[in-house]
């Protein structure tokens, strides 16, 4: 069964499993450990009841697991705390059932404490940067304390790296991990490949770079936003890098889309008001509570940076998050568009240098952090006309980002390619993934409804993302 804390990394899983499965695990661990040291909240309650029940004398596998947490009642209150608490009946005994290799236990519990570690320096650094004058020293300042800490945490020997491997190919067996992540869109995540007819196996790969490669007005950037949104529902934690906006600007795109609201319908009647306004008014409304969840929260599932940062601003942000247990995925719209770096051996002007440096820095984040990266990016030669869907080596000014990516996606509209109005009758309305490379899945491509206007991707029949995005926090 498919772990629904799994975004906040296996080494707290890992630990979970052992102590579940061998006591001496505990012996050795919970005196050090302490329950906040989990970033899930699930995890935090199952530790210290793990702990408690340890010292206590009572015997703490699997099966009385979940005995203890089970409700006294069959009451619709106690299954939700149990829910609330634990992530679950189920999820406790997916934990208890899978036994992880024995050496993994103390290379999983280090990686929990090194995380805690670095959560306690990023947070306690962010206060004081907000209460100081030169915030932007203070950070940059934390910033660097998080890199020693990742440069001096010990390596693991090769054989807790290699029961480490293990463990990973066995919770992809049993369906725990995945090498192929659900992306939150139906017609995405069940696709059926154009040219056979069969199942694409698709979904976002959990690992390196996702090239998303596209022309101009072809929907590169409504399918990050929804993506974004999908994978925010499920529980992932999204840092969403904008090069072309401002973060009130892509906030704005985000909540047309959540309410399905054209922009340009909205400007076009409040410039001359007519009844139709207090509807998308009424829509704008009804899907405020989603937003407030993404601009309100300090655990927000999505944070956003806007135009203005260089790489090396992208990495320091992403590496900040992630130390506070809040990054699971890098998404940047879009690679060629970047700030360019001085210095580094290349001189501003220079595209193609910057390009690749750029696309190397943003794979290297990607290794470090141990979460995938996606990457959309323009196409060269537009102003001849695109009679088909782009090539790799179509990237523009770039014959480096397709080689560093684990995956590229070439992006392609019919309806934009034609020039089709958008009243004519053979519009497709629907956009194009047209796999070019892929290392963990057969080359496909894939057809996803897709709504210009109203920035969204997929059928509009998924009403209830405003309220899964609840649960994420």
């Amino acid at each position: 069964m498919q772990l629904q804390s799994e975004p906040f990394g296996l080494p707290e899983c890992l630990l979970l499993s052992s102590a579940i499965q061998d006591p001496a695990v505990l012996d050795a661990w919970a005196h050090r450990v302490e329950p906040s040291a989990f970033a899930d909240r699930h995890h935090r309650a199952l530790w210290e009841l793990l702990v408690t029940r340890h010292r206590e004398g009572q015997p703490t596998d699997g099966y009385s697991l979940v005995v203890a947490i089970l409700p006294t009642s069959s009451t619709r209150e106690g299954w939700a705390h149990l829910m609330v608490t634990y992530g679950g009946a189920a999820y406790v005994s997916a934990l208890g059932d899978y036994a992880p290799s024995p050496q993994c236990a103390a290379y999983a519990a280090s990686v929990v404490l090194d995380r805690a570690r670095r959560r306690d320096v990023a947070v306690a650094g962010s206060t004081l940067a907000a209460e100081v004058p030169d915030a932007d020293d203070v950070e940059r300042t934390v910033l660097d304390h998080v890199a020693r800490l990742d440069a001096g945490r010990p390596e693991p020997s090769a054989s807790a790296l290699l029961g480490l491997t293990t463990a990973r190919l066995e919770e992809e067996y049993a369906g725990i991990a995945a090498p192929l992540w659900r992306t939150g869109i139906p017609e995405w995540d069940d696709a059926t490949d154009l040219s056979s007819g069969t199942r694409a196996h698709t979904g976002l790969c959990s690992r390196g770079v996702t090239l998303v490669l596209g022309p101009s007005n072809h929907g590169k950037t409504t399918l990050l936003n929804r993506l974004s949104l999908g994978l925010a529902a499920q529980g992932r934690r999204v840092y969403l890098h904008g090069t072309e906006t401002s973060r009130e600007a892509r906030m704005r795109d985000l909540w047309h889309a959540l309410a399905d609201v054209s922009p340009h319908d909205w400007a076009r009647e409040a410039l001359h008001p007519t009844t139709r306004l207090t509807v998308l008014r009424d829509r704008l409304d009804a899907a405020r509570s989603a937003l407030e969840i993404l601009a309100g929260s300090p655990s927000s599932p999505i944070e956003i940076t806007g135009a203005g940062l260089d790489v090396h601003a992208i990495c320091d942000r992403a590496r900040l998050l992630a130390a506070r247990g809040r990054c699971d995925v890098v998404v940047v719209d879009y690679l060629q568009d970047i700030v360019q770096v001085a210095g580094q051996g290349m001189r501003v002007g220079d595209r193609v240098a910057q390009v690749g440096y750029t696309s190397k820095k943003l794979k290297d984040l990607g290794a470090v952090l141990g979460v995938p990266v996606l990457l959309a990016a323009q196409v060269s030669g537009e102003k001849g006309g695109l009679t088909e869907p782009p090539a790799m080596h179509d990237c523009q000014w770039s014959s480096d980002a397709h080689q560093d990516a684990e995956e590229v996606v070439a992006l392609w509209n019919a309806d934009v390619a034609r020039r089709a109005e958008p009243t004519a009758p053979g519009r497709t309305r629907c956009i194009e993934m047209h796999w070019r490379k892929r290392r963990a899945g057969p080359i496909v491509a894939i057809s996803l409804p897709f709504d210009g206007a109203g920035k969204w991707v997929g059928a509009r029949s998924d009403r209830r993302l405003p309220d899964l995005l609840r649960p994420a926090l």
